[in-house]
């Protein structure tokens, strides 16, 4: 009898994970149909504005993103990050932040990706969403993330990420205004707030342009 209640659950488990692993291939092929991702070569102009405390202040970044031979640069004043190179923490960590979030949902396959089998029903501005919960093997990372896919077609709307897997801290990232960039859905803006009460803390506007 324990033989066949484990074999049950390991199947219902593979089953379920099967599901998420669907719903997130559905989305890829829905923002990335040619599998172009790793042959972005883009020109990139970021619009920051952040609110801090009572005011709000802009920034301008301008990115190089070469996902096909691994390069990355951005400009913001007259500071220039550049990668790869070495002993450059604040570049790489730009780098692996612009990809991460630009390269939704694509960079869900990624090595260390753990992938949790529940698909949740969550509801974001009055419209139910397909969510699928993320980890990271250790050496990755070790926040807790959720992402929110649209049941008609998967498209990615929204992130959500944990410090603590709680959701009762962290923030919530909207990706606004798909553009359609070298035949993938890109985020053309990213609407940043903060847990839990989801209060307005910064948005991204994003054009690309071919290199």
């Amino acid at each position: 009898m324990k033989q066949i209640i484990l074999f049950l659950f390991l199947t219902h488990f593979a089953y379920s994970q099967s599901e998420a692993v669907q719903l997130i291939d559905r989305s890829i092929q829905h923002h990335d149909p040619k599998d172009r991702w790793h042959q972005l070569q883009a020109a990139i102009d970021i619009h920051s504005m952040v609110r801090r405390k009572d005011r709000i202040t802009t920034t301008d970044r301008f990115l190089t993103l070469d996902i096909k031979e691994n390069k990355f640069t951005m400009r913001q004043d007259s500071t220039v990050y550049s990668f790869p190179c070495e002993n450059c923490d604040r570049a790489k960590m730009y780098n692996d932040y612009f990809r991460y979030l630009i390269g939704m949902p694509m960079k869900l396959k990624d090595t260390g990706t753990i992938i949790h089998h529940d698909i949740e029903v969550k509801y974001f501005k009055n419209k139910a969403y397909q969510v699928i919960t993320v980890t990271y093997d250790p050496t990755v990372g070790t926040d807790t993330w959720k992402f929110y896919f649209d049941p008609e077609n998967a498209e990615l709307d929204v992130i959500e990420f944990s410090k603590d897997g709680t959701f009762e801290n962290g923030e919530t990232i909207e990706l606004n205004d798909k553009i359609k960039f070298q035949n993938m859905l890109l985020p053309g803006q990213l609407k940043w707030f903060v847990l839990p009460d989801r209060k307005f803390l910064a948005e991204e506007n994003i054009t690309y342009k071919k290199l």
